[in-house]
């Protein structure tokens, strides 16, 4: 994907809703997509204007439908995106992890950040620490939280994750 065609989709909050909308529910007028996306009609005809020009959703005889260009760019921009919250999300815990212990963003993308609260300020210390390069004293002082199924990137708990499921990546 191009720099031009992410800027594209990145810069109107409609429409990349727009082509999700026409790939999930197949062709659609302008009058229903206005109800769907709870925006103006005036918006959706000019989005669909912009992408029908680009090749990503194309007019038919009963509605507007996504192209398989527009499916495929919606695919990537969704993942691109994803990735993009993802690494917001656990920003503070990344910046502690080393590049070599960092977990695909796959299994980061639906983790549960465990944070520091005021009225829980030890959430974090049942986390353990599977990276290879801590010290073997490092992970037996985390060892009895082990059990948890948290991770944490150092004896810093101040941050960790637990992986949704108990797959290990």
């Amino acid at each position: 994907m191009t720099t031009d065609a992410l800027s594209f989709l990145a810069d109107s909050p409609v429409r990349a809703r727009l082509i999700d909308a026409l790939r999930r529910d197949g062709p659609a007028r302008p009058s229903d997509l206005t109800a769907t996306l709870d925006v103006s009609r005036a918006t959706i005809h000019r989005n669909l204007s912009a992408l029908t020009d680009r090749g990503w959703v194309r007019q038919e005889s009963d509605g507007y439908d996504a192209t398989t260009a527009g499916e495929l760019v919606y695919e990537r921009f969704d993942a691109f995106r994803t990735g993009v919250e993802t690494v917001d999300r656990f920003e503070r815990l990344l910046e502690i992890i080393p590049a070599s212990g960092v977990p695909p963003l796959s299994v980061l993308a639906t983790a549960d950040l465990v944070t520091a609260e005021p009225d829980k300020p030890h959430a974090p210390s049942s986390c353990s620490c599977p990276w290879s390069n801590i010290s073997r004293r490092r992970r037996r002082q985390s060892a009895g939280c082990r059990r948890s199924g948290a991770r944490c990137s150092t004896t810093d708990t101040s941050n960790c994750w637990k992986p949704a499921s108990t797959r290990h990546w």
